[in-house]
């Protein structure tokens, strides 16, 4: 993986790009971005999404609908400022049972998303599981 930030010229506004020219936009304290910390949140949510999103497909269950929100996040008081606490909720509908629901997210927090297992070195990742509205 080859990727380069260039700052914009205004401000703490950089654009990432990776070598296929595809490009995010990040920010610190003009709030027209993301910041690269969020970033790292919205990267564990799409990685264990694409694992657990798999993992029903292969079991043959009918997924409708998938989210993760992070409700709570708590970060080191000393620079570096890393994560020390994270909570995620996995809201998930369809025709799945629920323990095929609880053994995707478990397969991914616990061995497939390699975000996560970059982010528990130093934080505490916690998550919820709903199914159909429902907690799991």
């Amino acid at each position: 993986m080859i990727s380069k930030v260039q700052w914009t010229g205004k401000g703490y506004s950089f654009i990432a790009e990776n070598d296929r020219k595809q490009a995010v936009v990040m920010d610190t304290k003009n709030g027209v971005a993301p910041t690269p910390m969020e970033l790292l949140l919205f990267a564990v949510m799409g990685c264990s999404g694409i694992d657990i999103i798999s993992i029903i497909e292969k079991k043959r269950e009918k997924l409708e609908h998938f989210e993760a929100e992070v409700l709570e996040t708590e970060r080191a008081e000393e620079h570096p400022r890393v994560y020390t606490r994270i909570k995620i909720v996995f809201r998930i509908s369809g025709e799945i049972k629920p323990q095929s629901a609880r053994r995707a997210v478990e397969l991914s927090m616990d061995k497939y998303c390699s975000v996560n297992a970059v982010l528990s070195k130093t934080a505490k990742v916690e998550y919820e599981i709903h199914l159909n509205g429902e907690p799991v």
